[in-house]
């Protein structure tokens, strides 16, 4: 009885080919081809290909977006969220950032999107750096507004973003970006003080985007 892997069916023995041991196999679809015979019985090859075209037309029939940008920045989200070999794993999924059950389903954040104010030109940002992707702390951004929604560096040791230890005088300096450069606001004695005027800057150019070391208190 010929031996089937997935939907390959071996038709022929093995043998050698470019230092490599291979195989014919027939494929459900019709297509015959030779193939690497430890690629088919580990399972790394299922079908001659046309699987992949199958899930990818579906995908693309079900949303009907898939392959766009907002698709890819869905996409990125989770795979940063929830794949430990994507890079950007270890600042998201990594520190337990978590995107929501609802939007596991593209279309629903799909929704979410074109009802938010979504283009083309804008970035997915979280409110609250510290919390998940969910409809309440998301919203749209330009990534020059982002860059005033940031957590504080790894490297930081003066406790407050946006505010570094000079060395040279001793002082703290407080810095903020302004059109794709870093400002510097002053030179302080203390890091509060630098701090507050950090924040006071970022607050009167970028209000609602910003993360400020000392967030008003919510009135009861």
């Amino acid at each position: 009885m010929p031996q089937r892997y997935h939907k390959l069916t071996v038709v022929g023995k093995s043998f050698r080919q470019n230092d490599r041991t291979v195989v014919k196999v027939r494929c459900d679809c019709g297509t015959i081809k030779i193939v690497q015979l430890s690629n088919v019985t580990s399972g790394r090859t299922q079908s001659c290909g046309c699987h992949r075209r199958e899930q990818a037309k579906r995908l693309h029939t079900t949303h009907k977006a898939a392959y766009t940008q907002l698709y890819n920045v869905w996409n990125h989200m989770l795979q940063r969220c929830e794949n430990p070999r994507n890079s950007s794993y270890k600042d998201y999924g990594g520190r337990g950032i978590t995107v929501c059950k609802v939007w596991h389903n593209f279309t629903s954040f799909q929704k979410w999107a074109l009802t938010t104010g979504y283009n083309g030109k804008l970035e997915i940002d979280r409110k609250n750096n510290n919390s998940g992707y969910t409809p309440s702390n998301c919203r749209w951004a330009t990534r020059r507004q982002q860059t005033h929604n940031a957590r504080k560096r790894r490297n930081n040791t003066s406790g407050y973003i946006g505010v570094s230890y000079c060395k040279r005088n001793g002082l703290y300096v407080a810095c903020a970006q302004e059109n794709g450069h870093l400002r510097h606001l002053g030179y302080y004695q203390n890091p509060i003080l630098a701090a507050r005027q950090r924040d006071a800057f970022v607050r009167k150019h970028y209000d609602q985007y910003a993360t400020l070391n000392f967030p008003p208190k919510e009135k009861l």
